[in-house]
């Protein structure tokens, strides 16, 4: 049985891994954040809610129809009128009086109560679609944010494994000068050395790739393997740091959700105010009883129609006071908005100062990773003529590898930094 060398090792991982990628369903970062944002089960509970709040508008717009109740009523009365015939006294009635009927019943003024009430159902289905939305962008964010991370550990293990590459190319050199006696038992040690030093490192990055996998499963809700496909969109020049603040003040949702909320808050005042003014009702009703004011019993149909009218003109200020607790509601979502507008603007040109830097550094690191590369390019030459030594190629190489990463690292983060200035601003990446 042969024995599981490193090599074998490796090998194998790589076909289970192409294994899995081959299978894998490839998605787009668009394809990841619909999967994720379908799937996401408290979105579906707030579109529940949603459901039941436009029943709710259905209700309090019943208030204005007319309204149909069946009623009953029995009373036992004591004493009953009584008739002096002289001698005798007899009683008039029974001491039982019995009533069925059916009342149809019409709003006719209310005093705003009604239509506030219908307007605040309204507008707190308006606020559970914002809250959907505020999730939602959320959601695509932290999908954007793990699709960069997990294409950068891609192109990090990538490119370690560029430099695995050369280091096996100068093994296989440092071993043939090795049995030409121009070399030492160190000169092959120190490559060996640092080729397992870069596969641990290829190794975490893959690891930490399946971590961001795994993830990014979990936010889509599913158990499918995924395979990321790359569609790295040109990146727009970036704007003026007052368009990016303009457009956050416009287009977030939690601004739309304080405008929302201090609506409901003004239609509750009206509603509130409606409990000092008289509520007027039409109404009709047909009963069938026996009012128990006859000499026998009987009972009789007949109809009654008129007007009700209710009002409490006297509360000991309760009305008052509620609209006050109102107000102190108005006046803590204003400070809240311009705390928010603060927090916002500041956020937004720390971004933007951040962007700016790292599209400055985009240039200078292209720059350096390209001269890295000549540098490595220009070394191996001087190492095949043996103009300088193993560790001068190793520390080289290693430059070259790093000053790559770096730029990969720098372009990644651009990315992430547009993204979340999207988030910020409520626009669309």
């Amino acid at each position: 049985m042969k024995k599981l060398t490193l090599k074998n090792s490796l090998s194998i991982l790589m076909i289970i891994l192409f294994s899995v990628i081959l299978f894998a369903e490839e998605m787009t970062l668009q394809d990841i954040q619909k999967r994720a944002v379908e799937s996401n089960l408290t979105i579906s509970q707030l579109k529940s809610k949603i459901d039941a709040q436009s029943l709710q508008i259905k209700i309090e717009q019943n208030q204005k129809l007319l309204q149909f109740s069946l009623k009953s009523s029995m009373l036992y009365n004591t004493d009953v009128p009584e008739m002096n015939l002289g001698l005798v006294t007899k009683e008039i009635g029974t001491h039982e009086r019995y009533d069925y009927y059916l009342q149809v019943q019409q709003l006719l003024w209310s005093g705003k109560r009604v239509s506030s009430q219908i307007k605040i159902a309204g507008l707190e289905k308006e606020n559970l679609e914002l809250e959907i939305k505020n999730l939602e962008d959320k959601v695509k964010f932290r999908c954007s944010q793990l699709y960069y991370q997990v294409l950068l550990k891609q192109k990090q293990a990538e490119i370690t494994n560029e430099s695995i590459s050369r280091l096996d190319k100068q093994l296989i050199k440092i071993r043939q000068l090795y049995i030409e006696k121009q070399a030492i038992p160190q000169d092959t040690l120190d490559i060996a050395n640092k080729k397992l030093e870069l596969i641990s490192v290829k190794n975490d990055l893959l690891n930490q790739t399946k971590m961001l996998l795994l993830e990014l499963k979990e936010l889509m809700n599913t158990n499918e393997d995924i395979q990321l496909k790359v569609v790295l969109n040109e990146l727009s020049s970036l704007n003026t740091l007052a368009y990016y603040q303009q457009n956050a003040l416009q287009q977030r949702v939690e601004f739309k959700q304080l405008k929302t909320r201090s609506d409901i808050i003004t239609k509750q005042k009206d509603t509130i105010g409606s409990a000092s003014l008289p509520q007027i009702y039409a109404f009709g009703e047909l009963h069938y009883a026996n009012p128990g004011m006859q000499q026998e019993e009987g009972w009789n149909p007949y109809a009654s129609t008129g007007i009700s009218f209710s009002w409490t003109p006297f509360d000991w200020k309760s009305t008052q006071h509620k609209k006050s607790q109102a107000d102190h509601s108005l006046k803590h979502l204003k400070l809240e908005e311009q705390r928010l507008k603060n927090q916002i603007n500041r956020e937004i040109e720390q971004l933007y100062l951040n962007i700016e830097f790292y599209i400055q550094q985009s240039d200078l690191l292209d720059k350096l990773s390209q001269q890295e590369d000549l540098r490595y390019e220009l070394t191996s030459k001087k190492y095949e003529n043996q103009a300088v030594n193993n560790l001068d190629l190793l520390e080289v190489e290693s430059r070259a590898s790093e000053a790559k990463i770096k730029y990969e690292i720098n372009q990644i983060n651009i990315k992430l930094l547009y993204a979340q200035m999207a988030y910020y601003c409520g626009m669309e990446e």
